[in-house]
């Protein structure tokens, strides 16, 4: 897949232009129809657009260990003993490549260190998640939450503790202004999973949290409305190296007509949920001259990729990998959860789960899973 291209400017954005990838096909459009547009995506350079093609990946690597085998919180200091292992012997399409696996070389690399930005109103910010906790070449640094009710503070906070990664900062949004708030999360999916109202991480204002824990050389992945990251670009010191939005729209100009999906054709914008919810905030982000790099992934790429039975079948391949190689490590852990919890899911839902935010992890971890065109 081609490289990446580089912003040229403090408004400039890489937008995510495959419209088609290994498992791409087309599903009705769920929530993130009704949103407001972001139109980031109007004035291009010319790129192309390929799908992604399948890898055979290393069977062999393990996680790889921190000084003395010890964890510790950012901006805190604390320690904990780490656990984990990464890879399976399965031959998967490219998109699966950087969240089920990871290359030997990369996981003998330094961790890069990541934040991650998230909602509950779709299961697939959970997934995300877990693979930022289990994954090999990451430094979970900390999670921020929008709304931020006591429940999902509760949910986040479990998954963090399960994963033994209580070092890592919790946040969220204006906490605790809105921890009353009413956040459905009575579904199937979520009733699979504990909560913790007490305990490490304690909570904290999400903005004051991405002041602390982004710098120069961390990645923040944003799979919900930009409330908490409008806050923090208003914040003096904020600096960020590279943003990976789940947002967005690559439509006409960008994306070449045959590569298209149908029901976005010949458009030049789109409402996106993520961008829209704070218009403000969003169009403060894509101007701040704070952050270094923007990608933006884009809503019409990620309508064409989705966790069907093909994905579900590897996640069960990679997690009966991770349960024989090291059933007590990390990643054995979450793709046990996430293959359980999706086994239900698709049994109800037979149709699959678009991928938005693992997508947009899994370009910020090899952003050759799509190509990538420049924008401003």
């Amino acid at each position: 897949a081609a490289a990446a291209a580089e912003a040229s400017s403090s408004a400039g954005v890489a937008a995510a232009t495959a419209a088609a990838v290994s498992q791409g096909q087309s599903m009705d459009a769920m929530r993130h129809e009704k949103e407001l547009s972001s139109g980031a995506a109007r004035h291009t350079q010319p790129a192309l657009v390929q799908a992604g093609s399948s890898v055979q990946v290393d069977p062999t690597c393990q996680e790889p260990r921190t000084a003395a085998g010890m964890k510790r919180r950012w901006g805190r200091a604390k320690a904990k003993p780490d656990s984990a292992a990464s890879g399976s012997a399965a031959s998967v399409p490219a998109l699966t490549e950087p969240l089920l696996q990871a290359s030997a070389a990369a996981a003998h690399r330094r961790r890069a260190p990541y934040v991650f930005d998230m909602e509950t109103g779709d299961p697939d910010d959970v997934l995300t998640l877990l693979f930022l906790c289990s994954h090999p070449a990451v430094e979970l640094r900390a999670v921020t939450i929008t709304p931020g009710s006591a429940e999902q503070v509760a949910l986040v906070r479990w998954f963090l503790q399960q994963m033994g990664l209580t070092e890592v900062r919790l946040g969220a949004q204006d906490w605790p202004a809105n921890a009353k708030n009413a956040v459905n999360l009575s579904t199937q999916f979520y009733r699979s999973f504990g909560r913790s109202p007490d305990g490490e991480p304690r909570c904290e204002r999400a903005d004051q949290v991405l002041l602390d824990c982004c710098d120069e050389g961390t990645t923040l992945v944003t799979g919900a409305p930009l409330h908490n990251l409008g806050a923090a670009v208003a914040m003096n010191g904020f600096r960020l190296g590279r943003w990976v939005a789940q947002g967005g729209f690559a439509g006409e100009g960008v994306v070449p007509r045959d590569q298209q999906l149908d029901k976005f054709k010949g458009k030049f914008v789109c409402p996106t949920w993520n961008f829209g919810n704070n218009i403000p905030a969003a169009e403060a982000a894509l101007a701040s001259e704070a952050i270094a790099r923007k990608i933006c992934v884009s809503k019409n790429v990620c309508h064409a990729v989705f966790y069907d039975s093909a994905w579900h079948e590897a996640l069960g391949a990679a997690a009966r990998a991770q349960a024989t190689r090291d059933p007590r490590g990390r990643r054995a852990l979450a793709f046990g959860m996430m293959h359980k919890t999706m086994q239900e899911y698709l049994r109800h839902k037979p149709g699959g789960k678009k991928l938005h935010d693992p997508l947009a992890l899994a370009v910020a971890l090899d952003e050759s899973v799509c190509e990538l065109a420049e924008v401003q």
